[in-house]
């Protein structure tokens, strides 16, 4: 399978590449910067690409259907992300382990390691996620020390979960229903773009919008 440099893959024809090219890592030890166009791991049948080296970081995937991608290191050994749509995506590591982010298309999402900031998914159903911090323990967007994490989207767009103890929450948008947050201190919770909002005795957050 052809790795391609910054370079060679900004020179890249479109059209023959057959859609748009895919950023499948970086290594920030200074060796390489892997840019693949999506339609290679189509004709390698989605075969497994194996990236190794050290504090590798600031990884982005886009595009559909991105499966058997397994990136290892001395900071951030064992990274697998696999799926159809990006779903049952999982890092796994010492510190940041038991992360999950559950939605239509993209299920079972574990982000976990030492070290590993600034991971990012986009495609069609999941576009703009982003989950950065130190120590995110046992986080099912709730717990404590789940600092900076944001997800955005379509149909879950502008949530935001930042500080300790899950303060400070925001949900903005439509079809945002039935969020539920869970922790120690669930304080400041902002909702907007809604005509009614309620919360249940199970701290379940329902919205209700004006052409509903």
């Amino acid at each position: 399978m052809k790795v391609l440099g910054t370079e060679e893959a900004g020179m890249l024809d479109s059209e023959k590449v057959g859609t748009r090219p895919l950023l499948l890592g970086e290594l920030v030890a200074g060796e390489l910067v892997v840019l693949m166009p999506f339609s290679v791991l189509v004709d390698e049948l989605m075969a497994v690409v194996e990236l190794a080296g050290a504090d590798v970081t600031g990884v982005e995937l886009a595009g559909e259907e991105v499966s058997g991608v397994e990136l290892a290191g001395d900071e951030d050994s064992g990274v697998e992300l696999a799926g159809e749509d990006d779903s049952g995506v999982e890092l796994a590591g010492e510190d940041d382990s038991g992360v999950e982010l559950a939605g239509e298309d993209v299920t079972g999402v574990e982000l976990a390691g030492d070290e590993v900031s600034g991971v990012e998914l986009a495609g069609e159903e999941v576009s703009g996620v982003e989950l950065a911090g130190d120590e995110l323990s046992g986080v099912e967007l709730a717990g404590e020390e789940d600092s900076g994490v944001e997800l955005a989207g379509e149909d879950d767009s502008g949530v935001e979960l930042a500080g300790e103890d899950d303060s400070g929450v925001e949900l903005a948008g439509e079809e945002v229903t039935g969020v539920e947050l869970a922790g120690e201190d669930d304080s400041g919770v902002a909702l907007t773009g809604a005509e009614e909002t309620s919360v249940d005795d199970a701290g379940t957050i329902e919205l209700k919008f004006a052409d509903e």
